[in-house]
């Protein structure tokens, strides 16, 4: 049985900010709510992501890679 791993890279204005599993990504999208100093305590839990697509607001989200393994 073979396990499919798809690898995401957030960018924002053109540049790579991070890549990763689903997880990874929307892990990194967390922490960057909660360390950017950019947001206060509601629209931090109004943004926080806990799927790929919750993070087209903030993100261009792109699909790059899967591995087969």
């Amino acid at each position: 049985m073979s396990k499919r791993i798809e690898l995401y890279r957030l960018i924002d204005e053109g540049e790579e900010y991070t890549t990763g599993t689903k997880a990874e990504v929307i892990k990194e999208h967390n922490d960057w709510l909660s360390d950017s100093g950019l947001f206060d305590t509601d629209e931090i839990a109004e943004y926080t992501a806990t799927t790929i697509d919750e993070l087209n607001e903030h993100w261009t989200v792109e699909q790059f890679y899967t591995v087969v393994v």
